[in-house]
């Protein structure tokens, strides 16, 4: 099938070679016979007058096959004979790169010249195809492309698939004998990157660029939904320029899934790991920050303090009796009543605040931007929880304390606030727990805690 329709007059070494000039007749017809390259004959009617035997080896015609038949429906329109067409005596000779197609679906590539027979001579076409270098046994090239796993499909200019290999059977579904000769899209049910797009293909081609496309969505002649990676070779002829397309294709169907599940996979595992960190962080019973961010929290808060010169508040509140609860009725109960002071505490907070559980039965609150009054105000209402029943008689001990809770508030001072690293952080917290501890202490002695800050208690 020809390729490239523009006539060039081949050198004249080429011509000498391949026409003999002056010969003419018997002479003629021994030197065509005789020739290593395939030569062919046809006359006024388009249809075959002779056929030597690098015809038949190269070509896979046998001559009793070729005779009078038209070699355009041997080989492909490539040949330039057509029934009808008769020659004018004396054409010049003219050479055009070419892509024929042998019967068994082989590609043949190479350069053929054709001229008229003298004139005085019968009126005739002569033909001698010079079979490019590497390519002078298309079985050996075939048997490579069969070979390929991938789909190659070859092309002339105008979409007509010349030869396609056994991988693009089995990717697209049609055999091979079936698509030659017939446009590219009978490889697709639907594709709307191949058939539409072989015009700018072509065009890039001959322009010297590249085509290719990634992760194309088709569906197969065979009914097959995939995503196939194209990439587009140009045929190049003699002369530099583009005499046809090889369309390499590959299914990456699988491969796209495996990505696919592989970036879920990932996702999943990332988000796990930072709820994993974040679950590291926080009390597993109530939920609250853990120790490591209620500092990190903290810290922030006096960094932000420093700049604008704001408030920063830590409220403490320890649960006083709760161990005996845990010694008398057990860890569910005890479990029970931190969850509900939780939630008292969480129902309480403004807006920015971090409460985190400190210890067993000790919580801790950052509260940045809190006025004096709105933090005490928020240390009279923690202070007036109680534990949501009243803890059964039964498994009562002699000398247990009845359930209460003991809340402090502290303010930072400008030098907690300027202080480097983690000083004041650890300077506020000490401060936060000497302030319970003190009202603690001054509870158990029966006595009233100075009150130089917010103190409340409560008691059940």
């Amino acid at each position: 099938m020809a390729v490239v329709d523009a006539p060039v007059v081949p050198p004249a070494a080429q011509l000498t070679a391949a026409a003999a000039p002056g010969a003419g007749g018997a002479e003629l017809a021994g030197y065509l016979a005789g020739a290593p390259d395939p030569c062919w004959s046809t006359g006024p009617d388009g249809l075959v007058t002779s056929w030597n035997p690098a015809a038949e080896r190269v070509l896979g015609v046998t001559a009793a096959d070729a005779l009078g038949r038209c070699a355009a429906a041997l080989l492909g329109a490539g040949t330039g004979a057509r029934a009808g067409s008769a020659p004018e005596p004396g054409d010049a000779p003219t050479s055009r790169e070419v892509l024929l197609t042998r019967p068994d679906g082989l590609p043949v590539c190479g350069v053929l010249t054709r001229w008229s027979a003298p004139p005085g001579s019968a009126p005739q076409h002569h033909h001698v195809l010079r079979v490019h270098e590497g390519a002078s046994s298309p079985r050996d090239g075939a048997d490579l492309l069969g070979r390929v796993s991938d789909s190659v499909v070859v092309t002339d200019l105008a979409g007509t698939v010349v030869y396609a290999n056994a991988g693009a059977e089995r990717l697209w579904g049609p055999p091979a004998r079936e698509v030659v000769g017939r446009r590219v899209g009978v490889l697709t049910r639907h594709s709307p990157d191949l058939e539409g797009d072989f015009r700018s293909l072509v065009d890039a081609l001959s322009a010297g660029g590249t085509w290719s496309r990634s992760a194309v969505p088709v569906v197969t002649a065979a009914g097959r939904d995939l995503l196939v990676d194209v990439g587009a070779t140009a045929l190049v002829g003699a002369d530099g320029a583009c005499t046809g397309v090889v369309l390499v294709s590959r299914d990456v169907t699988g491969e796209r899934q495996l990505e696919r599940s592989l970036r879920e996979a990932t996702r999943a595992l990332r988000e796990r790991a930072v709820r994993l960190a974040d679950a590291s962080r926080r009390d597993p019973l109530t939920g609250l920050a853990g120790r490591s961010l209620l500092q990190e929290r903290l810290a922030a808060a006096l960094t932000a303090a420093r700049a604008d010169e704001g408030p920063v508040s830590v409220l403490r509140a320890d649960l006083r009796g709760f161990r005996a609860v845990n010694d008398s009725y057990g860890w569910v109960a005890g479990d029970a009543l931190l969850i509900s002071f939780t939630a008292h505490l969480l129902s309480l907070l403004p807006a920015g605040a971090t409460v985190g559980r400190w210890g067993a039965d000790e919580f801790v609150a950052v509260l940045p931007d809190s006025s004096a009054a709105a933090a005490d105000d928020l240390a009279g209402q923690v202070a007036g929880w109680a534990p949501p029943a009243p803890l059964p008689g039964r498994g009562r001990r002699r000398g247990d304390r009845t359930v209460g809770v003991v809340v402090r508030v502290v303010r930072a001072t400008p030098q907690e606030c300027s202080a480097p690293f983690d000083g004041g952080v650890r300077a506020l917290l000490q401060r936060a727990e000497a302030a319970v501890a003190a009202v603690a202490a001054a509870q158990s002695e029966g006595s009233t805690a100075p009150r130089d800050s917010s103190a409340a208690t409560s008691s059940a």
